[in-house]
């Protein structure tokens, strides 16, 4: 049996809500935390380097590496697995950095609440999809499915129920 080792880090503030993989090299691996913000190794986990520190929020609820461009990050704040005795926190949207998380430009979504998947199209990488629960302490109408056409730049609410129905996750192929 396999031993498993913890390497860090320890203190993220909650739990993990993704693990992506740099699509070329293997040693490149992000993680993104509940409350904790997102980090990169580039040694295969051994050492980690927080890349979302500078953002006025660190609750993560997903983020997604573009297929066409694997400095291209997207990451949507605010926690969507709220519940069960667990602090949770609303995020503040939507944000892109072109360079390997080394600077960050907001996209919009600021009251999306918590955001629960981040999906690219891997057809058409300028086509991302966000699913969003919502604030977590109310209702309100940006809860729903949100597409955009230009990397991020403009967003439409494609599915929408009502203000107390929010989007979890999003898969596309």
């Amino acid at each position: 049996n396999a031993l498993w080792e913890a390497v860090g880090p320890t203190n993220i503030g909650g739990r993990i809500t993704d693990v992506e993989l740099h699509p070329d090299d293997p040693n490149t691996v992000y993680f993104s935390a509940a409350a904790g913000g997102l980090f990169r190794s580039a040694d295969g986990g051994n050492t980690w380097v927080p890349i979302f520190d500078e953002a006025d929020n660190l609750a993560i609820g997903d983020f997604a590496i573009a297929p066409n461009d694997p400095n291209t990050l997207y990451v949507g704040t605010g926690e969507a697995n709220g519940g069960g005795n667990s602090l949770s926190y609303d995020g503040n949207g939507m944000f892109k950095s072109d360079d390997a998380g080394q600077s960050w430009t907001f996209l919009g979504l600021e009251k999306a609440g918590s955001i629960g998947k981040v999906e690219i199209d891997p057809k058409r990488p300028e086509r991302i999809f966000v699913a969003a629960m919502g604030s977590l302490f109310g209702d309100n109408p940006e809860r729903g499915l949100y597409r955009s056409e230009d990397s991020g730049e403009n967003w439409e609410q494609v599915l929408y129920q009502n203000d107390s129905t929010g989007a979890i996750d999003v898969a596309v192929s």
